[in-house]
């Protein structure tokens, strides 16, 4: 199966968050060979990573209004109901990029988002309660990869 967990973000507070996950992701998924990427703010560079994925794990800060520091699980119709609703701090966004995907008909075929909801996205370093609540976001990704090798 052609998949790849892509983790954005920006070097700034929790928006950070993508970034500092990725390297703790990659060091527990690299058994299984699963490409793990690192982005910071890819916008319309998302477009070529996308075509002819079979399956595509996100993982960024989320703001829905849910307490700082909740893990959140999202399939593609949540993140482009919910995510296009709202502003990205990185421009052109992940539901920008999916739903351009989906129009070009280049893939993925199944996405899944992860994220931690976040305090702020400004200033250095994670809040503590995005700190905290990484280990869980980490295991909840590469529990949902492991899954996606059993089907």
């Amino acid at each position: 199966m052609k998949r790849a967990v892509i983790c954005v973000g920006s070097p700034f507070g929790d928006d950070a968050l993508g970034l500092v996950a990725a390297p703790l992701i990659e060091a527990r998924l690299s058994p299984l060979g699963v490409p793990v990427l690192a982005l910071d703010r890819p916008g319309v560079r998302l477009l070529p990573m996308l075509k002819g994925m079979e399956e595509v794990v996100f993982v960024d800060g989320v703001r829905s209004g849910a307490p700082p520091g909740t893990v959140h699980r999202f399939t593609e119709e949540a993140v482009l109901a919910c995510l296009a609703r709202h502003t990205s701090t990185h421009g052109f966004g992940l539901a920008e990029a999916v739903a351009l995907s989906r129009r070009l008909d280049q893939g993925p075929g199944r996405l899944f988002l992860f994220g931690i909801e976040i305090g702020r996205a400004e200033g250095e370093g994670l809040t503590p309660a995005t700190a905290a609540a990484l280990p869980r976001l980490v295991a909840a990704v590469c529990a949902a990869v492991r899954e996606g090798e059993r089907q």
